[in-house]
């Protein structure tokens, strides 16, 4: 049974609890009654008129909260309903149609874990609704990749309904997740080899139009520019998840490349391999991954770049969670011109994300050491140095909200403080051998609006400035300050 459909199967057992609990309610009389009528008729935004008032009248009243939620909800007003109904089950704890309608919108704004929390909140508190919860609850831990803890869960919905349409859609699911819809104890051992993960492959490609001004600040002239250009951008990335034993497996191949309008000198190229490694049951606790980018810049071999990566989550909570990482790479030049790049680097990231409906908040901190092969005698001329290893210290954040039915933003906002390790020679007049320090910074913006099903449209703007302790040479392009500004536009497809 592909995704869509079981989706489908969830929004319409969502809508007929829905419907059902507001037509019980036809019998009380006054505001609620005569809001449920409204919600049977298809008035919904007359029905958000009569109870928003009446809701603020008795603020404790948690069946004009839920009506008031329904009402949101079918007006696609997410938020709100969210809060309606979080404000009704914090008053009425036993109210298991608020908890059921709370859980389905969770899990349509992606909260997946307090989805399944609210799923499973319910069997105690009305039995009846218990298959269609556990079914709900499977397909919240399925969309997490916890195949096992959503096979188990459908099955129990299977069995508790086996001749009924939550029964046949567990039953159809199980079917797609390759599983039999009773326990593997009784069914005998499974077949050798891995199972099959839901919906392994994926593929993704894109091609993207972006013009660069790279405006150069020298000292006589603060509009100079340098290479600003258009440029024509493309990625395909393609990726596997399999589970063997108790391991997943997330193989992965993504070639990239750009191609400047009039200096092909600095198109670019990079083909990347990468594995990542997580437990089959709880994948988003710990990951680990190798990857290996080969890159050319221009008719050029650039760099062979290995990295090895290890997350691990620290903190999960419904609509929080947090993470440590640590990545290690290392830099080997394809071409002697580059051999001032080679070396290796390593850095720490502490990483946390706050979800609530429809927004987003991503933070980031990271601390960097690059140790390069840095410039000298040899590119540079006798006595004169450059350096390119350094220590970074980086906070990054992210902010995404939903823009209606089809659209969402993205801002973001980073700053880099940059100190390199040993002492510039090449700018000796100016720095006086100091050693350089650069402070980084980039705001960027994104508009990404779904046209159908994959197919996707991004108006992008990314802004950077660079500022230096060490002065502002005109002669020498490494040293001069720059204000960079890319405009550009994406088309993305995705399976």
């Amino acid at each position: 049974m592909g995704n869509r459909r079981v989706l489908a199967c969830l929004v319409a057992a969502a809508m007929f609890f829905t419907a059902a609990a507001a037509r019980a309610d036809d019998a009380v009389p006054g505001p609620a009654a005569r809001a449920g009528a409204l919600l049977d008729a298809g008035r919904y935004a007359e029905a958000v008129a009569l109870l928003e008032p009446a809701s603020a009248a008795v603020p404790d009243d948690a069946g004009l909260l839920f009506l008031l939620g329904v009402a949101y909800g079918r007006l696609d007003r997410d938020a709100d309903a969210v809060a309606a109904f979080e404000r009704a089950v914090a008053l009425d704890p036993g109210h298991a149609e608020a908890r059921y309608d709370l859980g389905a919108l969770y899990f349509k704004t992606g909260r997946y874990e307090a989805a399944a929390e609210a799923f499973l909140a319910i069997p105690p508190l009305h039995p009846a609704m218990t298959p269609a919860a556990h079914l709900n609850a499977g397909l919240a831990r399925y969309r997490q990749g916890r195949i096992d803890d959503a096979v188990a869960l459908l099955r129990r919905a299977a069995a508790e309904d086996p001749d009924g349409l939550t029964g046949t859609i567990a039953g159809r699911m199980l079917a797609f997740l390759g599983r039999s819809p009773v326990t593997e104890e009784a069914s005998g051992p499974p077949p050798p080899g891995p199972r099959p993960d839901a919906r392994p492959w994926s593929l993704q490609a894109s091609v993207s139009r972006e013009y660069d001004s790279n405006v150069l600040l020298a000292p006589d002239d603060s509009t100079i520019t340098n290479r600003a250009d258009a440029r024509l951008a493309a990625t395909l990335r393609a990726g596997l998840r399999r589970s063997v034993g108790p391991v997943r497996l997330e193989p992965e191949y993504t070639l990239y490349a750009h191609g400047y309008d009039t200096e092909d000198a600095y198109d670019f190229r990079m083909h990347r391999f990468a594995l990542a490694a997580a437990p089959a049951r709880r994948p988003d606790t710990f990951r680990a991954a190798y990857s290996l980018a080969l890159t050319e810049l221009g008719d050029r071999g650039y760099l062979d770049i290995h990295q090895v990566s290890g997350r691990l989550r620290v903190l999960a909570r419904p609509g929080r969670a947090a993470w440590l990482e640590f990545r290690a790479r290392i830099n080997r030049a394809a071409d002697s011109q580059y051999d001032y790049l080679a070396g290796h680097e390593v850095e720490l990231i502490a990483s946390g994300v706050t979800v609530a409906g429809g927004r987003s908040v991503y933070g980031a901190l990271s601390a960097r050491r690059a140790n390069l092969g840095d410039l000298g005698d040899r590119i540079l001329g006798p006595g004169e140095f450059r350096s390119y290893s350094y220590l970074s210290f980086s906070p990054f954040l992210r902010a995404s909200a939903d823009l209606g039915r089809r659209a969402k933003g993205h801002l973001d906002a980073r700053y880099e403080l940059r100190s390199y390790r040993d002492p510039d020679r090449w700018t000796t007049s100016v720095s006086d051998g100091r050693r350089r320090r650069d402070h980084r910074f980039t705001l960027a913006a994104e508009l990404e609006v779904t046209l159908a099903g994959p197919v996707s449209v991004t108006a992008i703007w990314r802004g950077e400035r660079v500022r230096s302790n060490i002065g502002n040479q005109p002669t020498d392009y490494a040293d001069r300050d720059y204000v960079r500004n890319l405009y550009g536009g994406s088309l993305k497809v995705a399976f």
